[in-house]
């Protein structure tokens, strides 16, 4: 097994009242940390975790040889008792943003029901595309190690690699082919937007469509576009929202769906809902993360507020399973709802405040 090498770094930030230590732990994960005891965890006491514990079981068959989860992932089968393994190998961390704040955004994603089509028709007008063979994915790591997280996406042109086609030019490349077709443009877009979903064909069976790749562009957020153009408030973006919009004016959608230059494209699977991490998505208990700060795989402590009745709080312990263009940030998650009408009214609305609590190995975590 390839033996990796991590450094633990003391970092200071400067602010209006002066120095900010953290943790660093590089070639791990590039966030700000600062250890905590499992008491902070408010919540973690009560749960019994033995859907996180399934959950991190099932990660560990994608994660087992990351040589950080190596360990980890050998011990599951030595406890029954949830609660017992995760504090016996690992240690909790608050993650803080550059500017010491610890709370961040958490929104929420679902796997949506689309109605498609094998065959292209003046119904079934729009694809859903696989990965173009022209994509070129560059890793960066086996020349930058400290890169390991960044990946360089583009399409030759003689020899040399330029961005690949935005969203409005996407047509321009001769490398598409379709999984299938769907009725519906916006619906089409917020399913790149969730990362998977199920398309209902007319025959009555159903296919399972996930994220494979992505052309490499920046995700621009159409809320962003649509409150730019003054036409809705921060405060009320919400996918419902965006959506009814979209469908009251249908000449705009074009110009506004173009606006985020990033596309997602698809893979065919058999099973469930599948992350990033290629394991099937567990409702209440997935969230997709920003990598460059919470590797995948990882236990994540999560204390947030339902959308819609703000009494209940979320106070649980999540696995990092999934990724997502709008998912950017140091403290940010995005928090699976799972299928069906009330997920999705769940997750149309979810825009919380939360905090984040990473649970770093002990093979590697540092004592002071």
């Amino acid at each position: 097994m390839k033996k990796t090498i991590f450094f633990v770094v003391l970092i200071f930030i400067f602010n209006a009242c002066g120095a900010v230590e953290y943790t660093v732990f590089n070639g791990f994960s590039h966030a700000n940390l600062r250890k905590v005891s499992w008491s902070n965890l408010k919540g973690f006491k009560k749960d019994s975790l033995t859907r996180s514990f399934q959950a991190f079981k099932l990660a560990c068959t994608k994660t087992s040889k990351v040589s950080y989860l190596t360990q980890s992932c050998n011990n599951t089968t030595k406890y029954i008792d949830a609660k017992k393994f995760f504090k016996n190998n690992f240690t909790p961390y608050a993650m803080y943003n550059d500017s010491n704040t610890n709370t961040g955004l958490i929104t929420g994603y679902y796997e949506p029901l689309l109605k498609g089509s094998l065959e292209q028709s003046r119904t079934y007008r729009y694809p859903i595309y696989k990965t173009p063979k022209d994509l070129i994915t560059v890793d960066l790591s086996s020349i930058y190690p400290n890169l390991s997280n960044y990946k360089l996406r583009g399409r030759l042109v003689g020899n040399t690699l330029v961005p690949y086609y935005s969203r409005k030019n996407l047509q321009n490349s001769k490398h598409l082919k379709a999984i299938c077709y769907v009725k519906s443009r916006i619906n089409r877009f917020f399913l790149e937007i969730q990362g998977s979903g199920k398309i209902l064909l007319k025959n009555g069976n159903t296919i399972n469509v996930s994220y494979a790749d992505q052309n490499g562009q920046k995700y621009i957020s159409i809320g962003k576009t649509l409150v730019d153009m003054g036409v809705m408030k921060e405060k009320d973006l919400s996918l419902q929202n965006i959506k009814r919009y979209l469908l009251r004016h249908p000449r705009q959608v074009n110009n506004i769906l173009n606006s985020d230059n990033s596309v997602v494209f698809f893979s065919q699977n058999k099973g469930e809902a599948l992350g990033a991490l290629g394991v099937p998505l567990i409702a209440g208990v997935n969230i997709a993360v920003d990598k460059r700060y919470i590797p995948l795989g990882l236990p994540v402590f999560l204390s947030t507020t339902n959308p819609i009745n703000k009494k209940i709080k979320i106070n649980l312990l999540t696995i990092a399973a999934d990724v997502g263009g709008a998912i950017q940030g140091k403290v940010r998650a995005d928090f699976y709802f799972g299928s069906g009408q009330k997920a999705a009214s769940l997750a149309g609305v979810m825009r919380e405040n939360g905090l984040m609590y990473i649970l770093v190995p002990n093979s590697i975590a540092v004592t002071f």
